[in-house]
């Protein structure tokens, strides 16, 4: 392993997780404006981002099994980005619930595939490079901030279609990205396997995702309807896109400072600040709208989101031998954002209807029961993530 990164390479992954998470600001941010837009009900929209969710549970593992086992995490990785970019651009030409239903259910499952197969990449260069992945990941957030800003700006009053319009970019901009990522490859030892299920038999790693995974989870009625929640109590799309920037901006400081966080809590201490914000943010999203208190509790999008994902990453690296990389992050991706995240998107769209806001309290609920999990299993997670990374069986 190379003892500093070098500059090209933390310059190029960080310019394809800046792509890739400008796409992400503008589904989260607007995605569902624009479904609302479009005449669909609340329980349409949350059928809708759900059925990407679901899809995802094939699409997930099929192509990261596929990484792995050919060796060519950029290849798949190119042929999601190209397949979503088609997608989006065919969102232009349909109307009607099932056509766009059906659209994004393939172009939403192969959208967040893309994220794990990415940071699969990313293990592989912080072990062959020395990449600093923090430092690369950071320039996802930071685009985050930047197109949500700027996007809720250029939009804002203007024609539903500008949305989608945004979107068809971003995606033709991580297309290109992608293509000037480095072509890493495992290295694997004879007879050595490369699957899905070979990750999931794992014991500590299939304990540490459905704890992760269900705090990750907690946050799709955030996704799926925090937006609209906001715009109904009064706020502007550019009041709405600064909430969504706020608490990128903290989580960039998250992934700046990650390894000082690392050595401070830990894998164990991560997701506790994760559960502990968690349970705070969702239950204050349910009592209020008023602009403060939201600035406020965005901040713990740090806690939520970026401890929780920071521990992934740690335990993958130090515990899962480089031939199942894109697999464990499969994996762990199908549960936090397939499954379980699919049926809390069910759920949270069934009940806003007639709960509104207090639909977050049940996302609290979520995050209370990871707590339990997390009790439970402490120290078979400590053990495991204690264990050495192997690069091959």
């Amino acid at each position: 392993m190379a003892s500093k990164p070098h500059l090209r390479d933390q310059f190029l992954f960080g310019l394809n997780y800046a792509a890739l998470f400008s796409g992400a600001a503008i589904v989260l941010a607007l995605f569902p404006v624009w479904l609302k837009g479009e005449g669909f009900s609340e329980n349409e929209v949350g059928l809708i981002l759900g059925a990407a969710f679901w899809l995802k549970v094939i699409i997930g593992p099929l192509f990261s099994s596929l990484a792995d086992i050919t060796g060519r995490r950029k290849l798949w990785l190119a042929v999601l980005a190209i397949g979503y970019f088609f997608v989006v651009l065919s969102l232009h030409q349909v109307t009607g619930f099932w056509p766009v239903a059906l659209l994004w259910a393939l172009g939403g499952a192969m959208f967040t595939t893309q994220i794990p197969i990415s940071d699969s990449i990313s293990v592989l260069a912080v072990r062959q490079r020395a990449l600093d992945y923090g430092s690369a990941r950071l320039w996802g957030s930071l685009s985050f901030i930047v197109v949500s800003l700027l996007a809720g700006w250029y939009v804002q009053g203007g024609e539903n279609s500008l949305i989608l319009e945004l979107l068809t970019w971003c995606t033709g901009l991580a297309v290109l990205a992608v293509l000037f990522l480095p072509d890493l490859r495992s290295n694997r030892s004879k007879g050595s396997k490369a699957s899905f299920w070979e990750a999931f038999r794992i014991p500590e790693f299939r304990t540490f995702v459905w704890i992760a995974a269900s705090i990750q989870a907690s946050h799709a009625a955030l996704y799926g309807f925090a937006s609209l929640h906001w715009q109904a109590a009064g706020l502007s799309e550019s009041q709405i896109a600064l909430l969504w920037a706020e608490g990128v901006v903290i989580e960039v400081l998250v992934f700046a400072f990650g390894r000082r966080l690392l050595i401070k809590l830990d894998i164990i201490g991560l997701l506790s600040l994760a559960i502990l914000g968690g349970t705070l943010r969702w239950f204050v999203m349910g009592l209020t709208t008023d602009l403060v208190w939201l600035i406020a509790i965005q901040s713990l999008h740090a806690c939520t989101y970026a401890a929780t994902h920071l521990a992934v990453v740690t335990f993958i690296t130090r515990r899962i031998p480089d031939h199942l990389g894109a697999s464990a992050q499969g994996l762990y991706d199908v549960m936090a954002m397939g499954i379980i995240f699919g049926g809390a998107m069910w759920i949270s769209g069934e009940l806003y209807g007639a709960l509104q806001g207090k639909t977050f309290w049940v996302m609290g609920a979520m995050t209370v029961f990871s707590g339990f999990m997390l009790l439970l299993n402490m120290r078979k997670i400590r053990e495991g993530s204690a264990a050495p990374s192997r690069a091959a069986d």
